[in-house]
């Protein structure tokens, strides 16, 4: 149960991680190419 427990919450980590990781390289684009336009 509490391995179980652990893993939920190292996920829910990771994924929110990810995401940010995916926003910030989506922002960073954006305004790469909307500099060089």
């Amino acid at each position: 149960m509490m391995r179980e427990l652990l893993k939920r919450s190292s996920f829910k980590m990771w994924r929110k991680r990810v995401q940010g990781r995916a926003t910030k390289h989506k922002l960073k684009v954006s305004y790469k190419t909307t500099r060089f336009q």
